[in-house]
């Protein structure tokens, strides 16, 4: 699949049996998650690539949107990711991982080669 098509932990399909299961899982989401992202952020910066926070865009299709609210969040969904950017992200990371192997030799048996 080509990378223009692909959506790469972008959306993100979940299924609840009752209104109560996903009040309690968008709970999770909007701040276990998010929290522990930024945490992880802090205390690794140069290793977590930077993400746009997806919050805003998260929505629900339950029984409780209008008839003609339902295929404006499925036009919603297949909004595409955005690639701009990633080409110089993936070549600070492959040049951050090249200094690395160079520094630390024995680590080179666990790369890929670059």
């Amino acid at each position: 699949v080509e990378i223009e098509d692909r959506d790469p932990w972008v959306t993100l399909l979940s299924f609840y049996n009752s209104i109560r299961e996903l009040g309690g899982a968008i709970t999770l989401f909007q701040s276990d998650i998010v929290s522990y992202l930024l945490e992880q952020k802090r205390r690794y910066p140069r290793w977590i690539l930077p993400r746009k926070n997806f919050q805003e865009r998260g929505m629900e299709l339950t029984s409780r949107l209008k008839d003609d609210e339902i295929p404006k969040a499925i036009v919603a969904l297949e909004s595409k990711i955005d690639l701009r950017g990633l080409d110089a992200i993936y070549k600070n990371l492959t040049k951050e991982l090249k200094d690395i192997e160079n520094k630390y030799p024995d680590l080179s048996k666990h790369t890929l080669q670059l």
